[in-house]
């Protein structure tokens, strides 16, 4: 898998030698930057639901479009399952499932849906696939 290097830029309070913060003549705090360095995996290409239907169907006497359209129903219907509060778990892949964002309240009673902002798609790896990627090794591009 290659990789590359993610630089990003934070800011710190400026501190003296007594460990008490700086501040301007303004009266603002003085910040100082640095930079932290971290590895971000490179995407190479995008692969379609053709390009994996081609790719079973090597493998197995189903057809491309046969494929195809079982992968495309398959598709579709993940999201009603998960709008019906199931969790979809497609083993030894992983489990599919619904989570809310949602603002805290003070009250039990005070949580409504107008509290809920948006809602993610959670993917929980199986222990399976988590073993896959155990031994993959890393190349800095």
């Amino acid at each position: 898998m290659q990789y590359s290097v993610k630089t990003i830029k934070l800011k710190k309070e400026k501190k003296n030698d007594e460990g008490k913060t700086i501040i301007d003549e303004k009266g603002n705090v003085v910040f100082e930057e640095y930079f932290k360095y971290y590895a971000r995996a490179n995407q190479t290409g995008m692969i379609d639901i053709l390009k994996i239907a081609k790719d079973i169907s090597s493998f197995c006497t189903l057809t491309t479009t046969d494929i195809v359209a079982v992968l495309q129903s398959f598709i579709e219907r993940i999201p009603a399952y998960l709008m019906d509060s199931k969790s979809v778990n497609l083993k030894p892949f992983g489990i599919f499932k619904l989570a809310l964002n949602s603002e805290s309240q003070e009250k039990e009673e005070d949580v409504t849906a107008k509290t809920i902002k948006g809602v993610r798609v959670l993917f929980k790896p199986s222990v399976e696939l988590k073993k896959i990627f155990n031994d993959v090794t890393f190349s800095k591009k």
